[in-house]
Formats: structure tokens, C-alpha cells, sequence
């Protein structure tokens, strides 16, 4: 089945089940469902129980830039909002620049995660001072 082009290289964007995709051939949590590029390997996983992506296709690239900068998001989470995802997700927002609905780790291209990671990372170690 065909979803659409890949925004990478024009490729077919399909639906697969990850052992399709990954190269254990094993499937993923109670979800096993992505949608990947046939030609580049882009990929995003699916909202559990339907076929809405979770975010834009990412590269190996852009995968590990947003688990990266998610981590320290996450400490800032910790650290300056007592973990309310909410308050921080705001914060963040208003310090790049967006709406808070747009402040979605999963809809981030590069850029975008490494301003965000370094804005909660100085916040972070600001604090610590």
C-alpha cells in the first residue's frame, strides 16, 4: 500500500510491519506498524491502534538528532518544571519561537533539534550554576 512520496528522495512511503523494516526481523511492541521509504530508509512510527503517523518521516540522521536533544529536553523537564510536560513544552515553544502545537519532538527536522536541545541544555546548566 502506498501512503506517498517521501519528502527525501521522492521515494514510495509505504506501510510495512517493523519486521519488514528492521533488520532483526523482529516486530515492536503491541504496534508493529511504521511507515518507511523504499528507497531511503526514511521511516515514522504509528499512533498505536490507527494509521496517523507520529511525526514527519526522519533519516538515521534525524532519528538520533531528536532522541538526542529529547533526552535533554527531558532533564530540563525534570530539572526546572518538576516534570510537567506541559509548562515545559510551553517554555520551549515560546523560546524558539513557535506555537505550542508545533512543539513536537516528532515534527522537528535538524534544525530545529539542535536549537531546541541546546536552548534546554544552557537552561539546564544555568541552573546547576
Amino acid at each position: 500500500m502506498c501512503i506517498r512520496d517521501s519528502h527525501y528522495c521522492g521515494g514510495s512511503v509505504r506501510l510495512l510491519e517493523h519486521s519488514q523494516f528492521y533488520r532483526s526481523g523482529r516486530n515492536y511492541g503491541g504496534w508493529p506498524y511504521l511507515y518507511a521509504c523504499q528507497d531511503c530508509d526514511a521511516s515514522v512510527g504509528i499512533h498505536p491502534g490507527t494509521l496517523i503517523p507520529l511525526g514527519t518521516l526522519a533519516s538515521a540522521e534525524l532519528k538520533d538528532a531528536r532522541k538526542r536533544n529529547k533526552q535533554v529536553f527531558l532533564l530540563a523537564q525534570e530539572i526546572l518544571f518538576n516534570d510537567d510536560r506541559g509548562s515545559a513544552h510551553r517554555w520551549l515553544a515560546h523560546r524558539m519561537g513557535i506555537e505550542v502545537e508545533a512543539c513536537h519532538w516528532g515534527g522537528f527536522d535538524l534544525e530545529q533539534c539542535e536549537q531546541a536541545g541546546s536552548i534546554c541544555s544552557r537552561a539546564v546548566n544555568d541552573h546547576r550554576l
